[in-house]
């Protein structure tokens, strides 16, 4: 038993190591959060973190792989809490702003070592490796939930380029929507830019929805898309199978992620500027947007006034 917990120890030592020295080297393992490519660059007097935790497992590793040599179980004990505390206090900083997959990975493992450490040597300071330790495994959780809603709950498109620079979030029953979609499109400067997210707020947005997917199961044009906004339902309109209202269900997910709780909403890196005339006898004249409507709640089941 003894023996396999050391091993383990020198495994996992070993393998967050070469993560970290991957990662610092520009290797984005397991990126698939924003925060992964923020933190990179991360670091500090110049050096990053990535740089700092590769040399802290291979620290680790060396220690164990010389105990019980003298003074071995004290430096372990010391080294450990010390990198749990400041894991604890840069997972505490990622519950502020964003999760990190690839420094949930190192998290893991700096977790598994500690773990594992404190039956094997044992550490010493159990009853403050415990509170740190506590700490640690409530924040740890809480990103990892995070981390799983942003990676597998993504926004499904149902209309635009899916790297658009525009995301409109909309509501097929929703005034304000159609309003704000039909300014997007009838501008091609806009148009090109921009991708819309639907949100399903009751029966009849499921069934505005389903009827465009059935019409335009191959290809979709503007004039198609701002179709879904007619008030001329069907009588009987097709049923929306579980993968559809699974991507619709993360279309809210998303919108709540974002803080919001109404439609539309636009999300951009700046602000949509239609094209101005070809004969703009003003050439200062603002653009001619109309006065938004007054959105609707994208979780609330009732219809849009």
């Amino acid at each position: 038993m003894r023996l396999l917990l050391k091993s383990f120890i020198l495994l996992a030592s070993l393998t967050g190591a070469l993560v970290c020295l991957f990662s610092a080297g520009g290797a984005q393992l397991l990126c698939e959060t924003q925060g992964c490519r923020i933190y990179a660059g991360y670091g500090v007097f110049g050096i990053s973190f990535y740089s700092l935790g590769a040399a802290g497992f291979l620290l680790i590793f060396l220690l164990t792989l010389l105990h019980p040599r003298r003074f071995t179980r004290t430096l372990l004990s010391l080294g450990l809490l010390a990198a749990l505390a400041l894991d604890t206090l840069f997972l505490g900083y990622q519950t502020l702003f964003w999760p990190c997959t690839s420094c949930l990975l190192v998290a893991l493992l700096l977790g598994l070592i500690v773990a594992a450490g404190l039956v094997y040597f044992p550490l010493a300071g159990k009853r403050l490796f415990f509170v740190v330790g506590a700490l640690w495994t409530v924040l740890f959780i809480f990103l990892g939930i995070a981390t799983l809603k942003e990676t597998l709950l993504r926004p499904w498109p149902l209309f635009g380029p899916a790297d658009a620079a525009i995301q409109v979030y909309f509501s097929p029953d929703c005034p304000a929507c159609r309003q704000t979609v039909g300014q997007l499109l009838d501008d091609p400067a806009t148009r090109a830019q921009t991708v819309f997210y639907p949100i399903a707020k009751n029966a009849q947005d499921l069934q505005q929805i389903a009827r465009y997917l059935e019409e335009n199961a191959q290809s979709a044009d503007a004039d198609r898309f701002l179709a879904l906004f007619t008030d001329d339902l069907p009588e009987s309109a097709p049923a929306l199978d579980w993968r559809h209202r699974l991507r619709l269900l993360a279309n809210k997910a998303t919108l709540a992620r974002l803080g919001a709780s109404s439609v539309p909403l636009v999300v951009a890196p700046f602000l949509p500027q239609p094209d101005p005339p070809a004969f703009d006898l003003n050439p200062f004249s603002p653009p001619d947007f109309s006065p938004p409507l007054d959105g609707c709640s994208a979780f609330e089941e009732k219809a849009c006034d």
